[in-house]
């Protein structure tokens, strides 16, 4: 119930983030907790993997061209390290570019993926509905035969005592 209340509420989550060229990983779902420093220069030409270990435990591993697997984290749970390796994606897409001369950042895919502008427009659909639906609530005149709304000619004022041939005539 803890860990779904943490999650719920953000407190337990791994984290990715890109400060001053280093990626810095916080990995509280791991079996060790623990907080990584990797510099963007070594992680350059990196390949971030999960990989099944003995024992049922799945691992955050750093693959490089020029060395040996290192193991960043081990996870209990496939889907923890998955949640990690996505971090570690989320961090290096937002990290800024190192290309020179290239101030730009990687163009993301549609902000509506993002979450920005996806609540408010289903909010303001939702809205529309809901607008096209009290209208078609609202009381309309009785109908004559032929499509005319009924009018009522009568003039008499409220209290005044009128013939029943004179009620039906103005009806």
């Amino acid at each position: 119930m803890c860990s779904f209340l943490g999650r719920l509420l953000g407190t337990n989550r791994t984290r990715g983030k890109v400060v001053d060229g280093v990626l810095v990983l916080s990995l509280p779902d791991a079996v060790s907790p623990l907080v990584c420093r990797i510099e963007l220069e070594k992680a350059k030409d990196s390949v971030f993997e999960i990989a099944e270990q003995d024992g049922g435990v799945f691992a955050l591993v750093r693959k490089s061209g020029s060395g040996a697997p290192v193991v960043i984290a081990p996870f209990a749970v496939r889907s923890r390290a998955v949640r990690a390796l996505m971090s570690v994606s989320g961090a290096l897409e937002q990290a800024p570019s190192s290309v020179a001369g290239s101030d730009s950042r990687a163009h993301r895919g549609g902000s509506f993926r993002s979450g920005k502008w996806g609540p408010a427009i289903i909010a303001f659909l939702l809205l529309i509905g809901l607008v096209a639906l009290l209208t078609a609530l609202t009381p309309q005149p009785p109908l004559s035969p032929d499509g005319q709304a009924l009018v009522s000619n009568s003039t008499g004022e409220a209290g005044v005592p009128v013939t029943a041939d004179s009620f039906l005539q103005n009806r």
